[in-house]
């Protein structure tokens, strides 16, 4: 691990229940730890039920695209390159194939959250999928930023 801390950085509005909003993508010689995640959700609906998401150990990529771009190294001016890879969905199509849930959270609709693994930082090994899948049926929009080291 060269500690090269970067983030992922967007906004969406799931469209389908499961709905990954995004799947990071570790080199085959790079484990990965996922170590916070923001979530901001931008409105809600009469209901106000929780938001819910899981990190989901993923196999295939699914309908999802690159996003690699939306990776940002912290600081900026780091002389390493990110390794790991990022996707997310841009319009209806397949899930990627599931595999198991390792961690989750909820969130109201008219709140913001900072989520941290409760027994450190998720570790992906080289080669693997991990997905942020929101799982519940309510659909609101919400900005989200995910925060890992490699």
């Amino acid at each position: 691990m060269a500690n090269l801390l970067f983030s992922f950085n967007a906004e969406y509005t799931p469209i389908c229940n499961p709905c990954t909003l995004v799947q990071l993508v570790a080199a085959a010689n790079q484990r990965v730890l996922v170590t916070a995640c923001e979530m901001d959700p931008l409105g809600s609906t009469g209901a106000s039920v929780p938001l819910k998401f899981v990190w989901r150990v993923q196999t295939d990529a699914g309908c999802l695209v690159d996003a690699s771009g939306n990776l940002v190294k912290t600081p900026p001016q780091a002389a390493e390159t990110i390794q790991t890879g990022a996707l997310y969905r841009s319009g209806a199509g397949a899930e990627p194939t599931a595999g198991d849930d390792i961690d989750g959270f909820a969130l109201h609709q008219q709140g913001a959250r900072v989520w941290v693994p409760r027994q450190g930082p998720l570790v992906m090994p080289g080669g693997t999928r991990l997905g942020l899948v929101y799982v519940q049926a309510t659909y609101v929009a919400c900005n989200f930023r995910v925060y890992c080291e490699e």
